[in-house]
């Protein structure tokens, strides 16, 4: 195919796509249209008669009514709410088992580890806590905050509270 056949014939498609694309013209002060005669036969002769049905349709609609079925759930049974059962009546030979007491909160003071130092040929121990107050380096029998340390092992450290309970705190990762 040469230029010129390539251009003839993309031309000739242009014209063809613009003749038959464009608009029908509407040419102003023109007649009303009239509908074909099939489409009369269909057409209500009231429009308010048909404004009126229209509008009883709406009204009814508007009524809200509750979802026949739940999306989210299979199978739509409901279960009733059913009431808690009352506890059983302890009879007179039962006996009820005491509860233990819970364990004591712990302490507010953290073990964050353990320093080692040799003084005069001689090891000596300090840990290293955390307090409300900061961070305390204390020997034994040394204070830490409102607890007393009693003894300083490898990694860990036994304190006594003010109430005289003695736990132990151990070096956490």
């Amino acid at each position: 195919m040469t230029w010129k056949s390539y251009a003839a014939v993309s031309g000739a498609g242009l014209l063809a796509t613009y003749l038959f694309s464009t608009p029908p013209v509407v040419v102003p002060g023109g007649g009303p249209a009239t509908p074909p005669a099939a489409d009369n036969a269909r057409l209500p002769d009231d429009i308010e008669e048909q404004a009126a049905r229209l509008g009883a349709r709406v009204r009814s609609e508007i009524e809200y009514q509750p979802p026949s079925r739940n999306l989210f759930r299979f199978g739509g049974r409901t279960v009733a709410p059913s009431s808690p059962a009352p506890p059983p009546a302890a009879s007179p030979d039962t006996t009820v088992p005491e509860i233990a007491p819970p364990p004591p909160p712990p302490p507010p003071v953290r073990l964050t580890g353990i320093a080692t130092s040799t003084v005069n040929g001689e090891r000596r121990r300090s840990a290293i806590l955390l307090t409300p107050e900061g961070i305390v380096s204390a020997r034994e029998g040394d204070m830490a905050g409102a607890y007393r340390v009693t003894r300083i092992e490898e990694d860990a450290v036994e304190v006594v509270g003010p109430d005289g309970t003695p736990r132990r705190l151990v070096v956490r990762p």
